[in-house]
Order: C-alpha cells, then sequence, then structure tokens
C-alpha cells in the first residue's frame, strides 16, 4: 500500500514524499522525499537505487502475477541467479539518487548508498558480512516514440566495496567488490511489445580465488496488449560458477500469463509457469570428490483477483 504526497512551492520546485508499507512483512517497505525542476530529480531515503528504476526488460512484460519475476512458488534451491536482477542491487537502503532531465529521450541517473545494511531504523554497522560500502548505481536509458513506434534502451550498473574486512565469521577471507552491469532493449508497435535483456554480476560477493562468480542471466518475453486484455509470454536462463570443483548453478523458467481488466482497478489473471534448477550441493560428496547434484523441476497455475486504488 503507497501513500504519495505532492506539491508545488511559489518558486516553481516541486517537491513530494512516498511511503510504502509491506502488508506481508508487516512493515514499512520503502520511504522517500523527492525534489524536482527543471534541473532534474533528487531522492533522498529508502527507496531503489538508479540501478534498479531506469531500468527495463523483458521481465516487465510478465502478465499475471509476474511470472518468474514475481515470487514463484517453485523452490530454486538458494542458487545465486535465477532471474534478471544484479547482485549489488541496493535495494531499499538508505541513499541519495540523482536523475538528469529527459534531452531527446535520453536521461541518466546516480545513486550513492553509504551502506547497503542501513535502511528505515537500522544504522550504519561497520563490517557486517555480505553487506556492501560507499556504493554505486548508475543508470542510462532511452525512451522514446515514433508515430505507433516505441523503443527502449537501457543500460545500468553497480559497483562498491563489500564491507568485510574483520568480519570474525570469514577469519582472513576477503570477497570481491560489487561491480555488475545490466542491458535491454524493448520495442513496441500496435499493441505488440518485445524485450531483451542481459545481466552480469562479475564475481560481486564471492570469496576471492575460489574460481566463483555472482552469476548471469539473458531472458526474453513477447506481449500484447487489447482494450482490457494483456498477455505476456517471456523465458529466463541462468547460470553461475561455485568453486573450482564444485560444480554451477543452473536455472531455466518459462511463463504466460494473462490480465483482464473487468473494471477500473479491479483485474483478474491467470498464469503458468515452469522451472528448472540445478544446484550443486557444496556440503556432501559423492565418494568422487564431486559434488552432489540437486534438482528440481515445477510447474505452476494461478488464477487471481488484483484489486489497486
Amino acid at each position: 500500500v503507497q501513500f504519495n504526497a505532492n506539491a508545488v512551492a511559489d518558486n516553481g520546485l516541486s517537491y513530494g514524499a512516498k511511503i510504502e508499507f509491506d502488508i506481508d512483512a508487516t512493515t514499512t517497505d520503502e520511504a522517500r522525499i523527492r525534489f524536482s525542476g527543471s534541473w532534474g530529480i533528487i531522492d533522498l531515503g529508502d527507496d531503489d537505487g538508479a540501478e534498479d528504476a531506469m531500468g527495463y526488460g523483458p521481465e516487465d512484460l510478465n502478465s499475471g502475477q509476474g511470472g518468474w519475476d514475481g515470487g514463484e512458488p517453485i523452490s530454486t534451491l538458494s542458487i545465486k541467479q535465477s532471474d534478471m536482477e544484479m547482485a549489488g542491487d541496493t535495494s531499499d537502503a538508505t541513499k541519495i539518487t540523482y536523475y538528469t532531465p529527459r534531452f531527446a529521450g535520453f536521461q541518466a541517473g546516480v545513486s550513492y548508498t553509504p551502506d547497503t545494511g542501513a535502511s528505515m531504523g537500522a544504522g550504519i554497522a561497520h563490517n557486517t558480512l555480505a553487506d556492501m560500502r560507499n556504493h554505486w548505481g548508475f543508470g542510462a536509458n532511452y525512451v522514446e516514440t515514433f508515430g505507433d513506434f516505441d523503443v527502449r534502451l537501457h543500460a545500468t550498473g553497480v559497483y562498491s566495496d563489500m564491507d568485510n574486512d574483520t568480519v570474525s565469521t570469514v577469519g582472513s577471507t576477503t570477497l570481491e567488490d560489487a561491480e555488475g552491469y545490466k542491458v535491454g532493449l524493448g520495442l513496441g508497435f500496435a499493441g505488440f511489445s518485445v524485450g531483451l535483456g542481459y545481466v552480469n554480476n562479475g564475481e560481486t560477493g564471492m570469496i576471492k580465488g575460489d574460481g566463483s562468480d555472482a552469476g548471469s542471466a539473458y531472458g526474453a518475453g513477447a506481449g500484447y496488449s487489447t482494450g482490457p486484455w494483456t498477455v505476456g509470454v517471456t523465458y529466463v536462463r541462468a547460470t553461475a560458477d561455485n568453486a573450482t570443483g564444485a560444480g554451477n548453478d543452473n536455472y531455466r523458467a518459462f511463463a504466460v500469463g494473462g490480465n483482464y481488466t473487468l473494471a477500473p482497478g479491479l483485474d483478474v489473471y491467470t498464469e503458468y509457469l515452469w522451472a528448472k534448477v540445478k544446484s550443486p550441493d557444496n556440503t556432501t560428496t559423492d565418494g568422487s570428490g564431486l559434488a552432489t547434484v540437486t534438482k528440481n523441476d515445477g510447474q505452476s497455475i494461478m488464477i487471481g483477483t488484483k484489486v489497486t486504488f
């Protein structure tokens, strides 16, 4: 549930605030203040950064409950990469973000997050395993319409130190800094849309020198909207290298969904999701010294109702 307040000062400055409450977690999920004008936009608070807000990809063409990008009910066995998200995404950590004005279809943005563990009531805590500090998120996109033809292009990225220098639980082990990027393309014409995307997380957060990486993924999607109907078909394939000799994570998912608007703010939807997961179990071996591979194949069908206000 989201609450928004906006106003314009006598000098032309636009300002406002957003508070988003997460019913599942029974807590405030996002809260930020925004200032904007002809010079651009400044966001202050707990909200998504430029690396997330400026992206566009096949995940946006998922209909229904969001497919493989909507919290699928099929276990991913805790593998490192199962969607198009960047491992170094700061989510709703406390940050400052600046977006330029959009000019000739182009816009850029940059976010600075002092500590990804600091959000809402949680303050900055030094030497917290897997937290990122002095995090920079970058984004640029191009959005333009030519008659009935729409074009969307984006490139986003992250860079950050890992806050792990003297964490007792890992001893002298150090983790790789956060470095990742994502690119995407979207095209639309006469109600039809297609999207392509690729994300590479490099070695973000992995133990230095163990041969592992944080995963990469590519996806594709297509959708169609007409009147009250919206349908979408998407596919994603993700992989991640584990420590040398431990095998790799692999994930594939396919989703088909559709929405129908019965009345303003009232939708019904249906969705089919298929997913296949392979994950090495690094705690046991099969006697040959190789990791035992665990697998999960799943399918789900959902029918539901959505109300927005």
